[in-house]
């Protein structure tokens, strides 16, 4: 033990005796310290520190760059002008621009007294200490370089004494600046302001050194980069960066590296879109916000970013830093210098704590807080966030004790688990590594911090720089025992002896061992200790949750920011297997204020702006509905407020000038079920290279009920569906989106409305290519026969007794939430498909069935198509048509009487025999009545309305390519054994790339790699489609157009052209157009 050894131990009590002796300082008739620098001449001055008389010469405030002021800032910094005559050095720079409030706020934490220097654009400062006079021309000491910590917003060299440590190790000292904040770290991501201009700054001021430390007693071959925090990660960050090859020669990193979490930002245009609009530069162009930026005064400045208005950090901008920090660091992409490297053993336990910990957290915590914190921290995703709080916190219920476990589990994610990983990555680069845990909680803190807490972030800076001998600017608040002094002694011995060999280990000390593959490390305490493989079972906990993250092909989860028309937004990068480019989530967009109090039955408004960045990364609620028992991959709950959509683009906020086709889903659902998060629109955007909108409207009571009349005319989930076009026109270029290649999709009801936008007057000009996936608005009970039928029943629900339009509306508008989801379940009860759609003269001018005849529709390319068996999946109630003993077969009199009860009533009693011998005529086997059962109702409700409407549309010239989905997905065996075909909404998982979704494993299982090559040939023809109005493109089989061909394209394992699909029964069904009735199929 150190200690423990007679001459140190000599040397210590030395010390100590010396300690109530005055400093030194230049005297009255000695002439003040001068050196010659490239630049001119430098007075410093010279003083002294506790213990020693050995004088150490101090040379503050040198100017290492030019002032990066009015047309230098947010530039590279330039080389420093020369002076004349003698240049004073004697006094502290200011700090680099920062909040001054900040820094108050971070004296009360540390134990140092100092006066918080003043902050300016003009700070590209740095101060040398060194124990060699002018006139000792011939010393070469090793040179140390420190660089500050404060999470590159806060800091500045004057909060550190490198008097101690040059006058007891004999090494020179340099503590230098870089700019802060915005102003050293904002980007656009583009040439206008690459950024990084803080480590630009750094990079400048370890070349100052090699130019000039020579007149200082340095030796220019022998530099050692220090820093702790954003000072450790800047360390780490010139290791792997090519510009600082050559600068230095050792590195120390104290508590942090480039690794951890948060350290650098994945999207710098989103935090420079923040910055802007903070400052008043409204505009999403980056030279027009760096020429904005430039005009601000520093004043206007530093109120931007009280608070921080964005997380500014070090990017990859090609140049200083050529990729992400871990791949370099795989590639072995690294400046081969010795590296000594360590934490302390609480780095969350009081600084960082209160920073980040709801108030009160001192007495004690609890699961649900941790788990909330993390989650809203993004420091992992949500499946193993759980697994994270069960191995740090296990069953433990005693609040202290879930505190202390979760100071450790911050510590160990923010601190020590990157430290002991970029340790591992250096190593195994084949350089000498030396690793540390600093112990000692520091005594001068006595009762002012809480007796759980240790060694807390920074707690070593005090012994690294021998701060109890310290005598100058700046001074430890209160005595250090002596046994703090001798552990001071120790460190700046082990730092200076790395400094001058590249190995911490000297006379007198405990050895330190090499960090091999044995994993020895160093434990810094009052006596100091060797010790292997630091806290190994986190790191292993930590090391295989990465592992299963890699192997599940887990994204790193990204969370870039736009800013749309009402405010900032914060997305989420998307978990897609195989995709060829990565994809970002926008979940849970407000498109319209929520359709609550006076807007209920009201036609969709405009949202309120909102200030800050708003959160999209969860699915919202689904608009009201009955809640139903199934498996989902992401369940919510039902609300009125749910006017929301959905974003995912494989296009960063830093992209700019990318224009990608936009599709815009609308989902089915009969208008009674239905929502967004049925859907991820990821693997189709990143498979496709194409903007994905998911949206959701109001259903069935909220959605459609009219009252006839002004009060309300109905269409209300119609015309949010063209406010959610709308919004799409004005808001997705910034997601990379184009507004002038919008393809419009649905499935079921959602393509009954893309048909019917089609016809709508009021969606012109809003897309400009549909496709049409199983539904068409020539299915029956669409229209009411009267447009106040679901007043009318609303109104006997709810228990409104009135049938004045006005009077009804206020008897709903006072019902609670609660109330009107009752109200709407019990609606729903009596429809199998909502008669939505009132012809209102406003939305749509007059019945889609004359406005097919009279090809009133868009002139637009279309894409349209059918399942086999339609009719499965599609009922909202099945027990009305399947029979509960369907296994056993079905005759030809329960046909016919199902006929009669739901046939017949469409068609007319004219008919009714026609319809029964085109589908049974000389059919008694149980099979086949059974098939063409389904298909008889599948075609009068779905397949036939869907391929008449096709034929109109060709009919009128419009490109039209159709197809026919025939496989039956290998997930419907367990599902619905009994029905062989492709049901109703089949071809879904396939175009959404279901597959390549891990959170769609939960309904889709694992599907089989012909189903995965179906999907990605799905996807192709619909993105295809969207990007140029045609399916086809040349790696992919020929899809022939309909319209004069007839042909089709028959969608299964193995794809194949079909002829002329259903002509047969298109030609039986041409001339009995179904009648309007009140209900169908109930």
């Amino acid at each position: 033990m150190a200690a423990n050894n007679p001459q140190r131990l000599l040397c210590v009590l030395v010390t100590i005796a010396a300690l109530s002796s005055p400093g030194n300082t230049t005297e009255a008739n000695e002439e003040p310290p001068v050196v010659v620098t490239k630049y001119g001449k430098l007075e410093g001055k010279k003083v002294s520190v506790k213990g020693t008389a050995k004088p150490v010469y101090n040379y503050l405030g040198i100017p290492f760059a030019k002032p990066p002021i009015g047309p230098l800032r947010f530039t590279a910094p330039q080389a420093a002008e020369a002076w004349t005559g003698t240049r004073e050095a004697t006094s502290q720079p200011p700090g680099c621009l920062q909040d001054g409030a900040a820094a108050e706020a971070l004296k009360e934490l540390i134990a140092f007294d100092f006066v918080p220097s003043k902050s300016s654009e003009d700070c590209l400062y740095l101060n040398v200490y060194t124990p060699v006079g002018p006139k000792d021309k011939n010393k070469r000491l090793p040179v140390m370089v420190w660089i500050h910590g404060g999470g590159f917003v806060i800091g500045s060299a004057s909060l550190y004494d490198g008097t101690s440590l040059a006058a007891y190790e004999d090494v020179v000292v340099v503590a230098i600046q870089y700019r802060l904040g915005m102003l050293g770290f904002l980007s656009t991501g583009d040439e206008h302001l690459p950024g990084n201009w803080g480590m630009f700054d750094q990079v400048a001021a370890l070349k100052w050194v090699q130019e000039n430390i020579e007149n200082f007693g340095g030796d220019p071959g022998l530099v050692t980069i220090f820093g702790e925090s954003a000072g450790a990660f800047s360390v780490s960050f010139h290791l792997v960066s090519p510009l600082s090859s050559g600068l230095f020669h050792r590195a120390i990193s104290e508590s942090g590296t480039a690794l951890i979490k948060l350290g650098m930002h994945p999207d710098p245009k989103s935090m420079a879109l923040i910055i802007a609009n903070a400052s008043g530069c409204d505009t999403d162009d980056s030279r027009e916000i760096v020429d904005c930026l430039k005009k601000l005064s520093e004043e206007e400045l530093l109120n931007i970013t009280k608070p921080p208005q964005a997380i500014l950090s070090v990017v990859v901008d090609g140049v200083f830093l050529r990729g992400e920090v871990g791949q370099l660091l795989e590639a072995k992409e690294v400046n081969s210098v010795p590296y000594l490297l360590g934490v302390n053993n609480q780095e969350c336990g009081w600084m960082l704590a209160k920073m980040l910990n709801p108030p009160g957290w001192e007495e004690g915590m609890d699961r649900e807080t941790v788990e909330s914190m993390l989650r809203n921290m993004s420091l992992m995703s949500e499946d193993f966030l759980k697994l994270t709080i069960d191995e740090y916190m296990g069953d433990v219920q005693d609040k202290a004790r879930i505190r202390d476990l979760h100071l450790e589990l911050m510590g160990d994610v923010f601190m020590l688990v990157p430290t002991v990983q970029f340790a591992r990555f250096h190593r195994d680069a084949g350089n000498a590594v030396f690793l540390y845990e600093f112990q000692h909680r520091p005594s001068v803190y006595g009762n002012s911090r809480p007796d759980f807490v240790m060694s807390d972030h920074s707690d070593e800076l005090g012994f690294v720089f021998g701060a109890p001998f310290w005598n100058n600017d700046i001074k430890l608040l209160g005595n250090a025992t002596e046994e703090e002094l001798a552990l001071s002694r120790t460190v700046m011995s082990y730092w200076a002896n790395f400094a001058r060999k590249g190995d911490p280990n000297g006379e007198g000390l405990v050895l330190w061992p090499r960090y091999d593959h044995n994993e020895g490390y160093m434990q810094l305490d009052l006596k100091q200790e060797a010790g292997r493989k630091l806290k190994e079972h986190r790191v292993k906990f930590h090391a295989e949750l990465q592992k299963q993250q890699s192997s599940k092909k887990r994204v790193n989860h990204l969370h870039p920011v736009v800013r749309i028309e009402d405010g900032f937004l914060r997305g989420e990068q998307q978990e897609v297997e195989g995709t060829p480019r990565a994809v970002f989530g926008y979940i849970g967009i407000p498109f319209a204020a929520p359709p609550v109090g006076p807007l209920r039955f009201a036609p969709p408004k405009k949202p309120q702006p909102w200030t800050g960045i708003l959160n999209v990364t969860s699915h919202p609620p689904m608009c009201l509905q009955k809640l139903r028992k199934r498996l989902e991959p992401f369940p919510v709950p039902a609300s009125e407020d749910c006017l929301y959509l959905s974003v995912y683009t494989p296009v960063r906020p830093s992209q700019q000038n990318i224009s990608l086709p936009v599709m815009v889903w609308i989902h089915g659902g009969a208008f009674i079920l239905g929502k967004s998060s049925s859907f991820s629109g990821a693997a189709l955007a990143g498979f496709g290279n194409v903007v994905v909108v998911i949206i959701q409207y109001r259903i069935s009571v909220a959605g459609f009920l009219s009252t006839g009349d002004e009060y309300a005319r109905g269409n209300f989930g119609f015309l949010d569906q063209l406010a959610a076009l709308q919004w799409v026109q004005k808001n997705i270029r910034e997601f990379g989106g184009n507004q002038g290649m919008v393809t419009l999709f649905g499935q079921s009801v959602g393509s009954l409305s893309v048909s019917l936008h089609m016809l709508s007057p009021l969606s012109t000009g809003l897309f400009h290519q549909a496709i049409l996936e199983s539904g068409s608005s020539l299915m029956p009970g669409l229209v009411p026969p009267v447009p106040t039928q679901l007043a009318d029943e609303v109104a006997q629900i709810a228990g409104c007794n009135c049938t004045q339009s006005q009077l009804l509306l206020r008897c709903l508008s006072i019902k609670s939430k609660e109330e009107m989801a009752e109200i709407t379940v019990r609606l729903n009860e009596l429809y199998q498909l909502i008669p939505a759609l009132i012809v209102d003269g406003y939305f749509l001018p007059d019945n889609p069935w004359k406005m097919f005849q009279n090809r009133q529709f868009q002139q637009i390319p279309i894409l349209v198509g059918v399942t086999t068996e339609e009719l499965i999946g599609s009922l909202v109630h099945p027990e009305k048509i399947i029979l509960s003993n369907w296994e056993a077969g079905i005759n030809r009199e329960q046909i016919q009487e199902k006929i009669n009860q739901f046939i017949k009533p469409l068609f007319g009693e004219e008919n009714a025999g026609l319809i029964f011998d085109e589908y049974f005529e000389d059919v008694n086997d149980s099979d086949t009545l059974k098939d063409r059962y389904l298909d008889l109702f599948g075609d009068v409700f779905i397949t036939i309305p869907t391929l008449r409407a096709a034929q109109f549309y060709k009919d009128a010239g419009n490109p039209v390519f159709l197809y026919e989905f025939q496989h039956r997905a290998s997930y419907y065996e367990q599902r619905i054994p009994q029905f062989k075909r492709a049901p109703h909404a089949a071809e879904l998982s396939f175009v959404f790339g279901g597959p390549f979704i891990p959170a769609f494993n939960v309904l889709l299982g694992d599907m089989t790699e012909g189903e995965k090559n179906l999907s990605k040939l799905m996807m192709s023809y619909w993105a295809s489609f969207a990007w140029n109005r045609n399916p086809n493109r040349n790696d992919l089989p020929v899809w022939p157009m309909n319209n004069d061909s007839g042909k089709y394209m028959q969608f299964n394992l193995a794809l194949q052209i079909g002829n002329n699909l259903k002509n047969d029964k298109l030609k039986f069904w041409s001339n009995k157009p179904p009648k309007i009735i009140a209900k169908i199929l109930v």
